[in-house]
């Protein structure tokens, strides 16, 4: 029971710290794709305000209509989606890295308690 003991005190610290870098690595890649697609939401925006019929009339007169066929737009561009997708998927895979780490930190806890006991 201590040499179990003994050797969880030692690798539970180093295991919390690579579970918080690799949490650390989806939260960039999480921000990354986030920013990507604000690019492409910034970008079909402003193509949609600059479009014009024929007699150089804006198309899209007022912001309700203009964010409209932007989600219109955005629904069927393949990138957005795709990225939308993999940020869905990103935010969850963050979130059971968290729980991950936090279950990691109560069992060196618990570890440490019992460690307590048998030194006393």
């Amino acid at each position: 029971m201590k040499d179990e003991l003994k050797d969880r005190l030692e690798t539970m610290p180093k295991k919390i710290f690579d579970k918080e870098m690799e949490l650390l690595d989806k939260v960039d890649a999480y921000d990354e794709s986030l920013l990507k697609e604000k690019n492409i939401e910034l970008k079909t925006y402003f193509e949609v305000e600059a479009e014009t019929d024929p007699a150089g009339k804006k198309v899209f007169t007022n912001d309700t209509k203009r964010k409209a066929e932007t989600d219109k737009r955005l629904e069927v561009n393949a990138d957005y989606v795709t990225l939308k997708e993999q940020s869905k998927i990103a935010k969850r895979e963050i979130e059971v890295e968290k729980l991950a780490i936090a279950f990691l930190k109560r069992k060196l806890k618990s570890a440490r308690a019992l460690a307590e006991l048998e030194i006393s």
